[in-house]
């Protein structure tokens, strides 16, 4: 919380709402909908209601839990008028405009949007954060294990898709981190298309792309299968793919700017004649979120650092053929780098 406290002094706020509930969970360990946290230079608050008050206490300890009457604004409106607070910042990602305004129109003082505050201190994870990762990361490649053998012809990519989910829960998550995407065929030259009734038939290339949520942190992970024979042409894609992540993995260490990891993958592929089937980041960073700040793209200087996690998903897309993604999430640590999801 110290560093919280020391963007609002360089901000010259006096205090911090927090609307983003992962950015709620970062801060107290509380996760909670319809709740809003407070940081002032002395402070810390969490305003909700009875539904998630027991929660609030039990996790969110050296926070004051502010209930009372009233909806969520009105009483954020109340404690901001008792602390005579007149400049308040508020995430101007998350807040929409409607809510901004209701609380607007009920206190004194002004509000003023604030942009990324939080999401760049979660970007170094602390050892914590790693072991909880680690163990999401865990459940998604048991879950790989179990369901390789379930992908077979007569199949449809919906009946996968709930199995993995399935799965997932039962070798211990709390939840998937996101919709899980399985698809064959000609449906896996879209990067998150969403389960079909299609079956799958001998010839299919399938994508399946899913991942856990444990402890309130998640996982991500992509592998490429065939059924049958494989075709020539997605033979070779998947060959620049698998040896595209391989050059964009081995580049990773501190230091190294993040440009340079998606370029590795990013100039192999194009090299290798298939760059216009390539549109997307070579990653993104996993945390709390799935898709967390950095991203692994082309455009980014920044410098990786120890605690980083993301991932490294290059991938080739031919409309009306099929596609080829790996995906694997990557530790920075001080010499180099782990790979979580092996």
């Amino acid at each position: 919380m110290d560093k919280v406290r020391r963007g609002l002094k360089r901000l010259k706020i006096e205090a911090l709402l927090v609307s983003n509930p992962s950015n709620i969970f970062y801060l107290s360990g509380f996760y909670g909908q319809d709740s809003i946290l407070l940081v002032t230079p002395d402070e810390n608050y969490i305003i909700t209601d009875f539904r998630f008050e027991q929660e609030a206490k039990k996790h969110a300890l050296g926070f004051e839990i502010i209930l009372g009457p009233g909806n969520l604004y009105q009483k954020t409106a109340r404690l901001i008028k008792r602390l005579s607070l007149k400049r308040l910042g508020f995430e101007s990602g998350h807040l929409t405009v409607e809510r901004e305004d209701s609380l607007t129109s009920l206190i004194a003082g002004k509000l003023l949007p604030v942009s990324g505050l939080i999401e760049n201190l979660r970007v170094i994870k602390y050892p914590d954060e790693i072991e909880a990762i680690k163990t999401s990361a865990c459940i998604t490649k048991k879950v790989l294990k179990r369901i390789i053998k379930e992908v077979k012809n007569g199949r449809t990519e919906k009946d996968i898709a709930a199995k993995i989910d399935f799965l997932l829960k039962k070798e211990g998550a709390d939840s998937s981190s996101f919709d899980t995407i399985v698809a064959s065929g000609e449906n896996a030259s879209m990067p998150h298309a969403r389960p079909q009734k299609r079956r799958i038939r001998s010839g299919d290339v399938v994508v399946l792309d899913f991942g856990a949520r444990c402890d309130g942190y998640s996982s991500d992970l992509t592998r490429t299968l065939f059924v049958g024979r494989i075709s020539p042409y997605l033979y070779i894609a998947y060959s620049i793919v698998a040896a595209a992540q391989k050059r964009a993995i081995s580049r990773i260490k501190p230091g190294v700017k993040i440009s340079e990891i998606d370029g590795a993958a990013r100039d192999y592929i194009t090299k290798k004649g298939f760059g216009n089937y390539f549109g997307h980041a070579t990653g993104h960073s996993v945390g709390i979120d799935v898709h967390e700040l950095p991203s692994i793209n082309s455009k980014n200087r920044t410098m990786l650092k120890a605690g980083m996690v993301f991932t490294v998903e290059p991938g080739i897309y031919m409309s009306g053929i099929g596609g080829v993604r790996i995906e694997d999430m990557v530790l920075v640590t001080k010499n180099g780098y782990e790979i979580l999801t092996r």
